[in-house]
């Protein structure tokens, strides 16, 4: 399975508005996803990872790492929250790092949680760069310089043995029932491991009338990730081949909907 699109956020801290601007002091992170396979004996456990920090700049690059919590709610909304409980699970080395120009720098990531988990855990590690000017740059004659402070966030995932996503349509209603204009379809993903939502297709079934509705058409559902024991709910367009309630002020009656993946 492809993994969830990792998060990608630039802050801009200065930017003044004139020609040919400069952007200084940006660098990479990589890769973006990794998992922690907890199956085997202890001792065949690989429990530590390798990023790589690579900075493609002509200044020196101060960073920091940091280890969060990752919580997706039925709409999508991804919230993040760090403290001692959730650093001493993990152990970073090292934690900060100063890059020097067109540096590339090894960071290991070590889990020390708990050897098999009920289910999958997902986190996030952060690379922020941090605003320390390290060497003064001087201005250009009619350029600007934006400074940008980057913050990449990758996915982490702990999976225990066997750990395998379960994922099912557990609702889908007409979101208006005065003229049936859309399908809510809520996904639950039932199973121990996360799991995305690609080559799959939906079956509609209405009073009935059939549509079966094709993951590449479904661009707001496709390519989307569904955390272990979480839900997501995804508002579609009626299907044209099925036809609307009449007369409109009539409720849309029941809908079905089944979700198979394909071989």
């Amino acid at each position: 399975m492809r993994i969830h699109k990792p998060i990608f956020s630039v802050v801009f801290t200065s930017l003044a508005i004139l020609t040919a601007p400069n952007i200084a002091h940006t660098f990479t992170l990589s890769p973006m996803s990794v998992s922690f396979n907890l199956s085997g004996t202890p001792s065949d456990m690989r429990t530590t990872k390798t990023f790589f920090l690579d900075n493609d700049s002509d200044n020196n690059i101060a960073i920091e790492l940091s280890i969060m919590t990752r919580e997706i709610d039925i709409d999508g909304k991804e919230t993040n929250n760090n403290g001692p409980e959730v650093e001493k699970l993990f152990q970073i080395y090292p934690p900060q790092l100063l890059l020097k120009p067109k540096e590339k720098r090894a960071v290991r990531l070590s889990w020390k949680g708990e050897s098999n988990p009920k289910k999958e855990l997902s986190f996030r590690l952060v690379a922020e760069q941090l605003p320390v000017r390290t060497e003064k740059t001087p201005a250009e004659k009619g350029k600007a310089v934006i400074n940008m402070l980057l913050r990449y966030m990758a996915a982490i995932y702990i999976t225990p043995a066997g750990a395998k996503p379960e994922i099912k349509i557990t609702e889908a209603k007409a979101t208006n029932s005065q003229n049936a204009g859309k399908i809510s379809l809520v996904f639950e993903n039932s199973g121990t491991a996360h799991g995305m939502l690609s080559d799959f297709q939906i079956e509609i079934r209405q009073a009935g009338a059939k549509a079966i509705l094709k993951s590449f058409g479904l661009q707001q559902i496709n390519g989307q990730n569904l955390l272990a024991g979480r839900a997501r709910r995804f508002v579609i367009p009626w299907p044209s081949v099925i036809p609307r309630p009449w007369p409109a002020s009539m409720p849309a009656g029941p809908i079905e909907a089944e979700l198979k993946f394909s071989e």
